[in-house]
């Protein structure tokens, strides 16, 4: 589903209504199960990275505000964006680097290849 598709509109017509008629203690709730059925329409098979990433930044959340420990809330803050930035990277430079290697490999001579 994408941003300019009739899809989308139905969706996004769909999700402000509910929004607007459900109790405010169940708005966000309900703003997170959109937020995830959104991006299933895009690919299923990332929820769980999706939600593993939810449930590390609730926990971070939760422990930084508990906290009064200035330490603390910055190692925390740090956990939340190593883990973010560490998916992000993963994923988007994964193969750029696998590639890099392998043309590395080549240009001194041994044969390789990507399966």
């Amino acid at each position: 589903m994408t941003f300019n598709s009739l899809q989308y509109a139905v969706f996004l017509v769909l999700a402000v209504a509910v929004y607007w008629t459900i109790p405010s203690r169940f708005q966000n709730h309900w703003l997170l199960v959109c937020s995830y059925a959104f991006y299933a329409f895009w690919d299923v098979r990332f929820l769980a990275l999706l939600g593993a990433a939810s449930l590390v930044d609730f926990y971070v959340g939760i422990g930084i505000e508990n906290s009064t420990d200035q330490r603390r809330r910055k190692r925390l803050l740090l956990v939340s964006l190593a883990w973010n930035i560490g998916i992000l990277g993963f994923f988007k430079y994964t193969n750029f680097f696998l590639d890099s290697a392998v043309e590395l490999a080549r240009a001194v001579g041994f044969s390789a290849h990507r399966s």
